[in-house]
């Protein structure tokens, strides 16, 4: 009789085991049957979104197109109804679907008045200045240029492809407990300071001041140094920064001198004073080595960023054009700021169109 119990308990375990596995089956099928439904629906409305941005882009384009051969591509001069949204508004131009709107950003792409990445890390000294006073900003304590080097070793071993590593640098075997290895290539965007050694929040690390990173906090965001530091460096141009400079630059080129800062806004100051001054605040040469005095009123980039609503669609871009408004002989950027690696060329588009310019970035994304 216990035997045929024990029998009798294995047989309603299995048929208790059989019953949840065909609940789990049956919820997995119901489960399964309806992505398979949405999934046609969801493609179908995720390339309707991208078509609805391309159309925006497209049209934007078109407008900076006119605004050259208008001649309105001047510094300071602007759309006629005050951004390039309400010009597209104006002359009727919108979102093809009712169902969509476009929010359209133009800025000023001011990578003329910013430093040149590649040029200025050439020089070791000016490098150490540039990341001491963002190191000083962040702290709120008195400029020392020696707080500058750790942030530069880090950042040259990074880009060199050997293991030596320098006095306060940081070679592969710093980088083993996050499981990466250090680039040993040229730095060609911002996003590898989140990743390299004093930039990025590293809780063993005693430089870290108040548990944070110089452009990476302790909860992952991106400080006010950061920011200052992508508005004044630019990957994109290849000489000397050249006047109007960006806010950020004018704020390290002045220090604490406030009325250099005021002078700096003024298009009518007096160049040879003010470089004067600017090198008395920083290492003798640093105006020669890394600002150009002449000024160029026309725009050579156009920043746009374009988002399709309700759907969250976003499309953004990068335009260079040629400084002279040279449709056939625009300046070819190259993939190395020192022209060594293969020139870019201007899509087969555009070419057609006419349009004078190139894709320097060029990004489409669906916000998460």
């Amino acid at each position: 009789m216990k035997q045929e119990r024990n029998k009798g308990s294995v047989l309603i375990f299995i048929l208790c085991v059989i019953w949840l596995l065909g609940v789990f089956a049956t919820r997995l099928m119901d489960k399964t049957v309806e992505e398979l439904r949405l999934a046609p629906f969801s493609k179908g409305k995720e390339v309707e979104y991208a078509v609805e941005t391309a159309n925006a882009f497209e049209a934007c384009q078109a407008a900076c197109y006119l605004r050259i051969t208008c001649e309105l591509d001047h510094r300071g001069v602007g759309w006629p109804t005050g951004s390039l949204e309400g010009f597209l508004r104006a002359i009727g131009v919108v979102a093809l679907d009712s169902r969509y709107r476009w929010e359209i950003m133009d800025r000023d792409g001011s990578e003329d008045g910013r430093f040149s990445f590649e040029s200025l890390f050439r020089h070791e000294q000016d490098s150490h200045q540039v990341f001491a006073w963002l190191h000083k900003r962040s702290s709120d304590g008195f400029l020392d240029e020696d707080d500058g080097k750790p942030y530069y070793d880090s950042m040259m071993d990074w880009q060199d492809e050997d293991d030596l590593e320098r006095d306060e640098g940081a070679e592969d075997d710093y980088y083993e407990k996050w499981q990466y290895r250090a680039k040993d290539k040229p730095i060609r965007n911002f996003d590898d300071f989140k990743r390299i050694k004093g930039f990025f929040t590293d809780p063993e690390d005693q430089r870290a001041k108040d548990d944070h990173g110089l452009f990476i906090d302790s909860n992952g965001s991106a400080t006010k140094e950061f920011s200052y530091f992508r508005n004044m460096f630019s990957f994109y141009n290849p000489g000397k920064a050249r006047w109007p400079f960006t806010p950020q630059l004018k704020d390290f080129l002045a220090q604490e001198d406030d009325d250099l800062r005021e002078e700096l806004d003024d298009s009518e100051a007096s160049w040879d004073s003010l470089a004067g001054r600017i090198d008395s605040n920083l290492n003798p040469g640093f105006v020669a080595r890394n600002l150009d005095r002449s000024r160029e009123s026309r725009l050579r980039f156009y920043r746009l960023d374009i988002t399709t609503r309700p759907a969250g669609y976003r499309l953004s871009a990068l335009l260079e054009t040629d400084s002279q408004n040279n449709q056939n002989g625009a300046r070819q950027p190259t993939n190395n700021q020192n022209g060594s690696e293969k020139k870019l060329p201007r899509s087969e588009g555009n070419r057609k169109l006419g349009y004078p310019w190139r894709f320097v970035e060029l990004d489409l994304r669906e916000e998460l």
